[in-house]
């Protein structure tokens, strides 16, 4: 049998490896934790992409900071529905132009199409003269239409016959409706994902990576796995955990006092 004073000593000694060996632990999460997030921050800046394909334009809108990928069709001019099926087709998750902003729609005119009348994914059904009876299209989601108040013309919609909504030259990029078999330029767009897509900034056409999107989206669900496994990890070693020599000498170790008082 050990001595009293011997087994308080080897108490002492493994609460202080303990106690080190926990530090040391925790040191070690630390930095794998360091080196992920800047994993995640350097594969969001790097690894982001638009889909495959050329002509796609990422751009971060300055008032929603939404960030999503743009492709204008400049070489010919289609109606309203074969615009709609040519972006859902293009990619998927592929929409219509959505102009959530006014600092998006007046990009959308000024630099994405150069000031081209270009269809925009707002319709209605009937009474196409009431703003009321107005609806984006299913793929501009979440619906923006909370968002700012729809950027029509002055005086437009105007015509009850007229349902599909447009950018129009003639009121400098602001919208107009016509009707939906009317010849307009198309234009689509497509989300992109990433950890730290609200901190993004706009990015020129030259910055796109060539790999496809879904890449992109496979490795950031991976890294930020690992992430959360690690942080797991380091909550559970640096939460009081006991290795099975210390939880031993813990059921061996009889405080002095108690053995002098017995």
């Amino acid at each position: 049998m050990k001595s009293i004073i011997q087994k308080h000593q080897d108490y002492a000694l493994l609460s202080n490896y303990s106690a080190t060996h926990k530090t040391t632990i925790q040191y070690k999460m630390y930095i794998i934790l360091v080196l992920l997030i800047a994993l995640i921050v350097a594969h969001s800046v790097e690894g982001i992409t638009c889909p495959s394909g050329v002509g796609w334009i990422p751009y971060t809108d300055t008032t929603s900071r939404v960030t999503k990928c743009y492709k204008f069709f400049g070489d010919y001019t289609t109606n309203w529905a074969d615009c709609a099926i040519t972006c859902s087709l293009l990619t998927p998750g592929g929409s219509m132009l959505c102009p959530t902003s006014s600092t998006l729609s007046d990009w959308m005119w000024t630099t994405l199409t150069g000031r081209k009348d270009t269809w925009i994914g707002y319709q209605a059904s009937d009474g196409c003269n009431n703003k009321a009876n107005w609806k984006w299209v299913d793929t501009c989601s979440p619906d923006p239409s909370s968002l700012y108040t729809p950027l029509w013309t002055s005086g437009q919609p105007d015509d009850q016959g007229a349902c599909a909504a447009c950018l129009w030259g003639g009121g400098n990029g602001k919208w107009d409706n016509t009707g939906h078999g009317e010849q307009r330029y198309c234009a689509c767009e497509a989300g992109w994902w990433s950890p730290l897509n609200p901190l993004m900034t706009a990015a020129s056409a030259d910055a796109v990576p060539s790999n496809d999107g879904y890449h992109g989206i496979l490795m950031s669900t991976l890294v930020i796995s690992v992430g959360i496994l690690s942080i797991a990890a380091m909550l559970y070693y640096c939460t009081g955990t006991r290795s099975g020599k210390e939880i031993k000498a813990l059921s061996e170790y009889t405080p002095i006092n108690e053995q002098e008082s017995g």
